[in-house]
C-alpha cells in the first residue's frame, strides 16, 4: 500500500497529525550521516557523506563528512573572490530545486553572489558596462552604468585627453601650445617644448633663421643697422647675386620656408611636423618613419586612415573599429564583441555565434548570455532570436532592431534604451560624427564652423582657427591667394591694383612687358618656363599627387619633392609604395604564403591581427591544422582546429 493509499478515509484531524509526523520524521532524517556503504533511507540519496533529498545542494559549512574543514569563501567563488558565500535556501514553488540566498548589497547569479555595483551585472544578471568612450573606465553606480575619465586623463571638450601630452590641451584642457615660427611644438609632461626646424634657432620663444633674420643676424638679439641686411649671418650692405632681398632679409627663395618661391611667402607647418621649402615649393619635414599626408605627419605603419599609403582610408563593420597594423588595414571590435571572420559579434545575445564564433543555436531556441535557452528569461526580450536588455544593447536599443550606428573614431552605446555616441580623445560629437575641432575644415573649433577658402586657396585648420594654404606662386590677401608679382589687380601688394592700361611684372605696374614676356591675363609672363601660361597664354601646367607642376622651354613637365622619386608619371615613395618598393616598377605581390607590403624599400610578408608568421606564411593559430594554437602544434589523425584546440 503507497503512501497516498494509506490516508483514505482519514479524518482532517487525523490527516494533519500525520503529515506532522512525516515532517518531523523528514526533518530528523534530513542531513544524518550515511551508512558505511553510503545508503540512507528511503526518499534519501547520499551526497558528500549526507542524506539528503534529491535535487538538493550539501551546506557543508561546518566541515564535510571526511572531517575536511569547510570550504571558506576563497574555495568556493572562483580563486578568491571577495564576495559573500552563498547559502543554499529552497524557494517556494521550486519543487525541491535549491536557489541561492544572498547579503545585502548582493545579489544572485546563477550560483554566486555579486555585487550590486559589480559592472558585469550592473541593474540586473549579465548587463555589463560597455561602449564607453576612449581612456574612460566604467563604475555602477545606483544600478546604473556611468563612465568617467581614468587617472592621469581629464574631461576636455573632445573627450577624456592627457593633458601632459596633448598640444591642443597642454597642462590644462583648452590650453594649446603656441606656434613658434620656423618648428614645431610638442607637450611635455604638461609643459609645452618648442623644436626648431633644421638651420633654426630659437630666440626668444621663436625659431627664426641666424642666417637671415635681420633682428638676430647670426644670433639672438643681434640686430642689423638700418640700411642693411642679414645675409648668411652676416650684416651687408647688398645681397649676392644668388639670393633674394626680402623684408630686410637675404634669402634663398628656394630653400627658405618663410620665403619660399617668392618673398613673404611663408610655408605652414604640417600638423606633427616642420615647415620645409623644396625647389621654390612648400612641403613639410617629418619625424623618420612618417609621411607628410594632407598637411599632417602620418605613420602609415599604424595611421587606419592612411595605411601604407596617404589617403587609404581602413574600414570595419558595424560595432568595429578600423586599425592600421604593419601597413595592413585590420579592425577592432567594439566593448561587447567579439572578431568573427569578418563581422563583430555579439556573442553573449547572437544566435549565430553563441558564447563563441560559429556557435549557432537550434531552431526554435534563443541566444542568452552566450547560452541556447528555450525561452527569454522576463529581464530580457526576444529580438531576432536573442534575448537582450533593450535598455542596454546597442542592436536593440529601445526596441528590437534599432541598431545603433556605428561612426568613425567613436563608438556607441545604449543607454535607458536610447542611443549615445561616445567620441575617441581629440573628436567631438557633430550631427552624428565624430569630428577633429582642432584640424577639421569643415568643424574647426565648432560643429557648424566651416573654413573658407577662396581663389587658389586652400583651407586649412589649425588649432581650432581658420587659415588657408596658398596654392604655389601665390599669396594671401584675405580669403584668396594671388600672384603679387603678375596679378594687375594685386601688384607688388594686396589691393594695390595697376591703373588702365598697365600690366604687372615682377610686382611692378607697368605700360608694357619687357623683352621676351607676354601680356597674360594682366600680368607679364615668360610662356617659357610659366606653369600657368606654358608655351601660349592660359596654358596651365598640372602635376600627379605629390608632385609639382613646372614649364620647361614652352613644355609642361613635372617634379617630386624629396623623399617622392618620379616613376613614369607618378611621384612616389620608393621606401612604403608596394608598386615601386626600393625602385620603380619593383611591386612586392601576394602569394599562397600571405600578403605582402613594402617596408623600408623591402618586401615583406605581413599578416593580419588575428594571424601569425609560421614557417615564412600567414597562419590562423585558431583554425589551422599545422598550427593550432601556436606555430608548429600540428592536430592529428582526423581532428579539427577549433577555437585553437585539436578537437
Amino acid at each position: 500500500m503507497n503512501g497516498s493509499s494509506r490516508v483514505w478515509g482519514l479524518s482532517i484531524a487525523a490527516l494533519s497529525a500525520l503529515l506532522s509526523c512525516e515532517a518531523s520524521v523528514d526533518r530528523q532524517l534530513e542531513g544524518l550521516s550515511c551508512d558505511s556503504k553510503d545508503r540512507c533511507a528511503s526518499g534519501y540519496v547520499c551526497q558528500d557523506g549526507q542524506c539528503v533529498r534529491p535535487g538538493t545542494t550539501v551546506s557543508t559549512e561546518d566541515g564535510g563528512s571526511d572531517g575536511s574543514p569547510a570550504p571558506t569563501v576563497d574555495d568556493t567563488l572562483d580563486g578568491g573572490a571577495s564576495n559573500p558565500t552563498p547559502s543554499s535556501t529552497k524557494g517556494a514553488g521550486d519543487s525541491g530545486t535549491v536557489g541561492v540566498s544572498c547579503e545585502t548589497d548582493y545579489r544572485a547569479c546563477g550560483d554566486q553572489c555579486v555585487a550590486l555595483d559589480d559592472t558585469a551585472n550592473c541593474g540586473g544578471c549579465g548587463r555589463v558596462c560597455n561602449g564607453g568612450a576612449a581612456n574612460t573606465e566604467a563604475s555602477c553606480v545606483d544600478e546604473q552604468c556611468s563612465y568617467a575619465c581614468k587617472p592621469d586623463f581629464e574631461q576636455c571638450e573632445g573627450g577624456c585627453i592627457d593633458v601632459s601630452s596633448d598640444v591642443a590641451n597642454c597642462g590644462a584642457c583648452d590650453e594649446p601650445c603656441p606656434a613658434v615660427g620656423l618648428g614645431s611644438t610638442s607637450c611635455v609632461s604638461g609643459k609645452c617644448v618648442p623644436n626648431c626646424s633644421d638651420g633654426a634657432r630659437l630666440c626668444d620663444g621663436t625659431c627664426v633663421n641666424v642666417d637671415s633674420d635681420p633682428q638676430n643676424c647670426g644670433e639672438c638679439r643681434s640686430q642689423c643697422p638700418d640700411g642693411t641686411l642679414c645675409s648668411k649671418g652676416q650684416c651687408v650692405s647688398e645681397c649676392d647675386s644668388s639670393l633674394a632681398r626680402c623684408s630686410g632679409a637675404c634669402v634663398d627663395i628656394f630653400e627658405d620656408p618663410s620665403h619660399c618661391g617668392a618673398c613673404d611667402r611663408a610655408c605652414a607647418n604640417p600638423t606633427g611636423g616642420v615647415a620645409a621649402c623644396w625647389g621654390g615649393v612648400c612641403g613639410g619635414e617629418c619625424a623618420p618613419g612618417e609621411a607628410l599626408c594632407d598637411g599632417a605627419c602620418v605613420n602609415l605603419e599604424d595611421d587606419p586612415d592612411n595605411c601604407q599609403r596617404c589617403n587609404e582610408a581602413c574600414g570595419a563593420p558595424p560595432n568595429g573599429q578600423p586599425t592600421c597594423v604593419a601597413w595592413r588595414c585590420a579592425f577592432d571590435c567594439n566593448p561587447g564583441f567579439e572578431p568573427c571572420g569578418d563581422i563583430c559579434a555579439a556573442t553573449a545575445s547572437d544566435p549565430a555565434n553563441c558564447g563563441g564564433c560559429g556557435i549557432a543555436c537550434p531552431d526554435g531556441t534563443a541566444c542568452f548570455e552566450g547560452d541556447c535557452v528555450d525561452s527569454c528569461p522576463a529581464t530580457s526580450t526576444l529580438c531576432s532570436g536573442a534575448c537582450v536588455d533593450q535598455q542596454t544593447n546597442v542592436e536593440h536599443c529601445g526596441g528590437c532592431d534599432q541598431a545603433c550606428p556605428s561612426v568613425l573614431h567613436g563608438g556607441s552605446a545604449c543607454v535607458d534604451g536610447k542611443c549615445q555616441l561616445n567620441c575617441d580623445p581629440g573628436y567631438s560629437e557633430c550631427d552624428g560624427a565624430c569630428v577633429r575641432y582642432q584640424s577639421d575644415p569643415l568643424h574647426c573649433g565648432g560643429c557648424d564652423t566651416a573654413c573658407p577658402a577662396g581663389n587658389d586657396a586652400t583651407a586649412v585648420c589649425t588649432s581650432g582657427v581658420c587659415g588657408i594654404v596658398c596654392d604655389p606662386g601665390t599669396s594671401p590677401c584675405g580669403n584668396d591667394c594671388y600672384s603679387l608679382q603678375t596679378d594687375a589687380a594685386h601688384c607688388g601688394a594686396c589691393d594695390q591694383a595697376c591703373g588702365s592700361g598697365e600690366v604687372c611684372s615682377a610686382g611692378t605696374c607697368t605700360a608694357t612687358c619687357p623683352g621676351g614676356q607676354t601680356v597674360c591675363d594682366g600680368g607679364c609672363f615668360d610662356v617659357q618656363t610659366s606653369a600657368s601660361h606654358c608655351g601660349s597664354c592660359l596654358n596651365t601646367c598640372s602635376a600627379p599627387p605629390g608632385g609639382s607642376a613646372v614649364c620647361l622651354a614652352g613644355q609642361c613637365d613635372f617634379t617630386c619633392p624629396a623623399p617622392l622619386e618620379r616613376c613614369g608619371g607618378a611621384c612616389v615613395d620608393p621606401l612604403v609604395d608596394a608598386d615601386h618598393c626600393g625602385q620603380c616598377n619593383r611591386p612586392c605581390q601576394d602569394s599562397a604564403l600571405g600578403p605582402y607590403a613594402c617596408m623600408n624599400g623591402v618586401c615583406q610578408l605581413t599578416c593580419t591581427e588575428d594571424q601569425a608568421v609560421c614557417d615564412n606564411r600567414c597562419a590562423d593559430l585558431n583554425t589551422d591544422r599545422l598550427n593550432c594554437g601556436q606555430c608548429g602544434n600540428r592536430c592529428k589523425g582526423n581532428t579539427s582546429c577549433v577555437v585553437g584546440q585539436c578537437q
